[in-house]
C-alpha cells in the first residue's frame, strides 16, 4: 500500500488538493526492495545505486518513520516533469515527458521469446529493410574465406568446405562470440581436418553453435564462418594474431551478416534467453494531471531515447576488444543479448523496443528507412555507428575525431590478454582514421603509442574515473591513456578545441605514422613541454562522502602551490563549497603521494571573473626527466590571482616519457 503524505502549503479546499504534485509519495519499503529495482534495471534507481555502497540499512529515519525507505515526488513543467527520489540523504531526478508510445515508436510489447514467429518477422523485418535502402551496408566486395561451415537443413548436419567449392559472390555469416572454450572441444586443426570436411551432425557443437545454425536456417542461409571451426587453431596462443588481421579484416568486412553471441559467458551458453517483459520495456506512468482524474501517460526522456541503464554495455561481449574490432567490421549485425535482440549496421540501431531505430541524437541520428538524418545530413563517419558508441558531428573531420574518442572510451572498458593488445586493437582504427583524415583536407596526421599528436598538447588531460593501474610489462610512455587501465574520460573535441587556452607549448612528440608493428618497443615516446612547473602539496580529502567509494581514494586536495626551489605561491585552497576547488586527481592508488610536481596546461575562464587552471601531476625520474602520474586544476576567484600564479614561475622545457 503506498502512502501519499500531503505538503503542509497544500490546502484540502484547493480545486488542485488532490493531484501529486502536492503529495510526497512512497516508493520502495526497504533496501533490498531498493537493490531489487537495481538488478532489474530501473533506470532511476540504477542512478542512485552508488549511495548504496554500505550493506546495512541505514535508511533516512525520518523516511523511515513513514515505512519506506525512499520517497519521490513529481513536478510539472508544462509538457513535461520532473520526479525526484529522495533516498538516504541524497536524492536524484529523472525528467519526464508526456508521451503517446506510436508517436514515439516504442513497442511496449515485445515478443517473451527470442525464437517465435514474432521476433523472426521482426530480424527479417530488419534485414529486408537494410538490403533494400541501406547503400552502404550492400558494398560488398566478393571475397570469401578460405573455409566455411555448409548447413545441410535435411539433415541436421554440417560440414566444412573450401572455398574452391563456392562461388565467390556467396553469402555467409560470421559468429562472434566470448573466447571461452574448453580446449577439448571440436576446432579445427590438422587431425580433425577430415573429420570436419565430412558431414558432422549440429549435435556435436556448443549450444551457441547450434543456435548460430537455426538462425541461417530461419533466414534461409547456407554457410556460416566460426573461427573455432574455420580456423587453425594450432599454436594459436591468442584467439587472433596480428598476423591474421588482413585475412580477418576482409572475412568480417564482406559478411552478409553478422551474428553475436551478444549476452553469453562461453558457447555453451547459447544464443536464446526468455524475456522478462516488465523488465525490458521502458515504463510508462500513468499520473493524473487534473482534478477530473485525467491521466496522462509519461516516459522517462532518457528511456525515449533508446538509453536504459540496464542495457547493451552491460552484455559480456560489449567488454570484448575483440569483439569490438568485429562489430566495427561488420556492415549488419544481429545481438543476441540477455534481455533483448539487437540490430546494428550503418544507417540504423534498433531493438525489439525500438524497432524503428533508438533515437540516441535526435538532431542527427538517422533510422531504419533510410540513409539520411532527421536534419537531411548524412553523418561523415569512418566506421559504423556501435549500439554503445554514437556520438555524431556535423562537420565531417569533426566527426572522425569525436568518433574516435567514444571508441578509445569503450575500448578501455574491455578486457584484454596483454598490455600491448590494448594499441593493437586500435592502431588498425588509427590506420583508417589517418587516411580518412588525409582523403578530408586533413594532413596533421602523426600518431604515436594511442595519441594524435595534432591533439597535443591539450590531448594529454584524459583521466581515469575510478580504479586505475598501471599493468606490468606495459611499454607505453606515461603520458598516453593507454598507460593506464580503466574506465577512461576522454575530450570528444577536435584538435581546435583541444588546445583552446593554452599556457604551454608543445616543443616536439616523438610520433610516427600508425601500424600494427609498431604496438611493441615504443617506451622511448617523449614528449617535451615548454612551459611552468610548480611544486604542490596534495593532502587527502577527508569530505568526501563514503557513496563515491574508490574515487576517494585518488581524489585529493591540492594545498598550496610552490616554486620548485621551495617559495610559496599560493596556498590555504578555497572552500569547495564556493565552488573554487582545488583539485588532485591520480591516475592509480600506487601514485598517490603528497609530494608533487604541478605542470598547467590550460587556462579559460569559468564564470564571470573566476578562471580554471588545469594540467599535469608529475613525479621526476632519476635521470631529471618527468612521469605522469595525474591530473590537478585549481579555481581562482579573479584574472588578476591567476595571472599572479602563471606568471610566478619563469618558462622551462620538461621531457615527459
Amino acid at each position: 500500500m503506498h502512502i501519499s503524505v500531503p505538503f503542509p502549503n497544500a490546502k484540502p479546499e484547493d480545486p488542485e488538493y488532490s493531484l501529486p504534485q502536492n503529495y510526497l509519495l512512497g516508493h520502495h519499503p526497504t533496501l533490498d526492495s531498493f537493490r531489487n529495482s537495481v538488478r532489474d534495471g530501473c533506470i532511476m534507481c540504477c542512478c542512485l545505486e552508488s549511495y548504496l555502497v554500505k550493506e546495512e540499512d541505514d535508511a533516512n529515519r525520518k523516511i523511515a518513520q513513514l515505512g519506506y525507505f525512499s520517497l519521490f515526488t513529481v513536478e510539472f513543467q508544462n509538457k513535461d516533469a520532473t520526479m525526484h527520489v529522495y533516498v538516504r540523504d541524497t536524492y536524484g531526478f529523472l525528467n519526464l515527458s508526456s508521451c503517446t508510445t506510436s508517436d514515439l515508436q516504442i513497442n511496449l510489447d515485445p515478443s517473451p521469446s527470442m525464437i517465435d514467429d514474432t521476433a523472426w518477422d521482426l530480424i527479417q523485418s530488419w534485414l529486408d529493410t537494410c538490403i533494400r535502402t541501406h547503400k552502404r551496408c550492400n558494398e560488398r566486395e566478393q571475397v570469401v574465406p578460405d573455409r566455411l561451415l555448409q548447413l545441410d537443413r535435411a539433415s541436421e548436419s554440417f560440414r566444412l568446405i573450401n572455398k574452391r567449392e563456392l562461388e565467390p559472390s556467396v553469402r555467409y555469416v560470421t559468429l562472434t562470440h566470448c573466447y571461452n572454450i574448453d580446449n577439448q572441444s571440436l576446432q579445427l586443426t590438422q587431425s580433425t581436418l577430415e573429420q570436419l570436411s565430412s558431414s558432422q551432425p549440429l549435435s556435436t557443437l556448443p549450444l551457441a553453435y547450434r543456435d548460430a545454425f537455426s538462425v541461417i536456417s530461419r533466414l534461409g542461409l547456407s554457410y556460416l564462418w566460426i573461427d573455432r571451426l574455420c580456423v587453425f587453431q594450432t599454436d594459436r596462443t591468442e584467439p587472433y594474431r596480428a598476423t591474421d588481421n588482413n585475412q580477418l579484416r576482409d572475412i568480417f568486412s564482406n559478411a552478409f551478416l553478422g551474428i553475436a553471441t551478444t549476452g553469453s559467458t562461453s558457447p555453451s551458453s547459447g544464443l536464446f534467453a526468455t524475456h522478462h517483459r516488465c523488465l525490458i520495456t521502458p515504463t510508462v506512468l500513468h499520473i493524473p494531471v487534473d482534478d477530473k482524474g485525467t491521466m496522462v501517460p509519461y516516459m522517462a526522456k532518457s528511456e525515449q531515447q533508446g538509453e536504459k541503464v540496464i542495457d547493451f554495455w552491460d552484455e559480456p561481449l560489449s567488454k570484448s576488444a575483440q569483439a569490438m574490432n568485429q562489430r566495427l567490421l561488420t556492415p549488419r549485425m544481429l545481438h543476441f543479448g540477455r534481455s533483448l535482440i539487437y540490430w546494428e549496421c550503418h544507417s540504423a540501431i534498433c531493438d525489439e523496443t525500438h524497432p524503428k531505430g533508438r533515437l540516441n541524437f535526435p538532431d542527427f541520428y538517422f533510422g531504419l528507412e533510410g540513409e539520411k538524418t532527421q536534419t537531411g545530413q548524412e553523418l561523415q563517419t569512418i566506421w559504423k555507428p556501435l549500439l554503445d558508441v554514437v556520438f555524431p558531428a556535423a562537420d565531417p573531420v569533426d566527426q572522425v575525431f569525436v568518433h574516435w574518442f567514444a571508441l578509445l572510451e569503450r575500448f578501455a572498458l574491455c578486457s584484454f590478454s596483454s598490455p600491448g593488445e590494448r594499441l593493437a586493437r586500435v592502431a588498425g582504427l588509427a590506420s583508417e582514421m589517418g587516411e580518412s583524415l588525409s582523403q578530408r583536407g586533413y594532413n596533421n596526421t602523426a600518431y604515436f603509442a594511442g595519441m594524435w599528436k595534432a591533439m597535443l598538447p591539450g590531448g594529454l588531460l584524459w583521466n581515469i574515473r575510478k580504479d586505475g593501474h598501471r599493468p606490468a610489462g606495459n611499454n607505453v610512455p606515461s603520458w598516453s591513456w593507454a598507460a593506464v587501465e580503466g574506465p577512461l574520460v576522454i575530450q570528444k573535441v577536435t584538435p581546435e578545441r583541444a588546445n583552446e587556452g593554452l599556457i604551454c607549448e608543445l616543443v616536439s612528440a616523438n610520433m610516427s605514422t600508425p601500424s600494427f608493428e609498431q604496438v611493441t618497443g615504443i617506451s622511448d615516446g617523449v614528449v617535451v613541454l615548454k612551459g611552468k612547473l610548480f611544486s604542490g602539496k596534495a593532502a587527502q580529502n577527508t569530505t568526501l562522502p563514503p557513496s563515491i567509494g574508490t574515487i576517494a581514494e585518488t581524489r585529493w586536495d591540492l594545498k598550496s602551490l610552490a616554486t620548485v626551489g621551495g617559495s610559496p605561491i599560493a596556498f590555504d585552497a578555497p572552500n569547495s563549497m564556493q565552488g573554487l576547488n582545488w583539485t588532485v586527481v591520480f591516475d592509480t592508488k600506487q601514485d598517490v603521494t603528497c609530494d608533487i610536481f604541478c605542470f598547467p596546461i590550460y587556462m579559460n575562464l569559468e564564470k564571470e571573473q573566476w578562471h580554471r587552471i588545469a594540467g599535469l601531476v608529475l613525479s621526476q625520474l632519476d635521470d631529471g626527466r618527468f612521469a605522469r602520474r595525474g591530473l590537478w586544476s585549481i579555481v581562482v576567484d579573479s584574472t588578476e590571482k591567476a595571472l599572479e600564479i602563471i606568471d610566478s614561475v619563469p618558462n622551462q622545457d620538461i621531457e615527459i616519457v
